[in-house]
């Protein structure tokens, strides 16, 4: 039997094959390292989602809301396996109840509640908002609580209107002071027609458009012009710097506005604000927000400012 010779490769030869393949896993594994850190992403997404449909669920059937963390009340009937459901790098599913947003703490496991997606700890987190941005949803008046006869100087303390503010979540008014319960808080009203300028100074000073707290309406026609309390004879004059105290109400989505003494709408000759007349809508837009209502626990107006509702909000009579 013959045998022909047979030629193996040489080293040079198995050596460049060596080197394409080294080169090939070093393109790949970058690629598929990232396509792997995508599909956990989207997984800790999906999960999301699931979380946010569960409290949707849970706020809409059981008339309260989910505030713990790691929202234990979904545990059961909502969520089964709510123990053991983790993200993609082994954390448990949180939630920020002050802002409304289920997350994954994503890659880095950290989070800083009460801060911005911007903040260091947060730039990797996955999240996804169960309620939208800090908006007002319900205004309410009560005209002369106490009572006070206004054409009795004696009687001036008792004579003063107290408008309550209702926000979609926690809301604080900007300032540096912290605020509990009881404590009442200076700031001015500044409720006169927005500003023509598209940008505010960072204080919500100037002549911007988110310069001023609010908007107010004699009606609730879409095409509404607001009402300008620096024009003679306005209706609404007094409000333009009215300086007021407030706190909250019966939770942090609440905020009750004080006028001060003398500043009733029983009073004729005040020119304030009227249950069943006037509607009030905030300044402030999504790439532009109200820099005095901002989300409670935060300090970043910037991203965490009150935007207008869709549609001015009549103010109704207190009960």
């Amino acid at each position: 039997m013959l045998f022909r010779n047979r030629k193996g490769f040489s080293l040079i030869e198995l050596m460049i094959v060596i080197a394409i393949i080294g080169i090939l896993v070093a393109v790949a594994l970058p690629q598929f390292a990232a396509m792997t850190e995508d599909a956990k992403k989207t997984k800790a997404k999906q999960d999301c989602d699931t979380f946010v449909q569960a409290i949707q669920k849970f706020n809409s059937l059981e008339g309260t809301t989910v505030q713990n963390k790691y929202m234990s009340e979904l545990k059961g009937k909502y969520i089964t396996n709510l123990d053991t459901m983790k993200d993609p790098w082994g954390n448990r599913y949180e939630q920020d109840y002050k802002k409304g947003i289920v997350y994954s703490k994503g890659p880095d496991g950290k989070h800083a509640d009460g801060q911005p997606a911007t903040h260091a700890s947060n730039k990797d987190d996955i999240f996804v908002p169960y309620i939208g941005a800090l908006t007002l949803v319900d205004a309410k008046l009560e005209v002369n609580p106490e009572g006070g006869n206004f054409q009795d100087s004696a009687e001036a303390d008792k004579c003063y209107d107290v408008l309550h503010l209702y926000f979609n979540k926690e809301a604080t008014a900007n300032t540096t002071t912290t605020v509990t319960t009881t404590s009442e808080i200076a700031f001015t009203f500044s409720a006169v027609k927005q500003g023509n300028s598209t940008t505010a100074d960072a204080d919500g000073s100037g002549s911007g458009s988110c310069a001023n707290t609010f908007r107010v309406f004699n009606t609730a026609r879409p095409d509404a012009t607001p009402l300008d309390a620096n024009a003679a004879g306005s209706e609404i004059a007094s409000l333009k710097s009215l300086a007021t105290t407030w706190k909250y109400g019966t939770d942090n989505k609440e905020i009750v506005i004080k006028f001060p003494s003398g500043m009733t709408s029983a009073n004729p000759n005040n020119a304030l604000l009227i249950p069943g007349t006037h509607y009030i809508n905030l300044t402030g837009a999504k790439r532009n927000k109200n820099p005095i209502f901002i989300e409670a626990g935060s300090t970043d107006r910037v991203n965490d400012g009150a935007e207008a509702s869709g549609s001015q909000i009549q103010i109704k009579n207190y009960e």
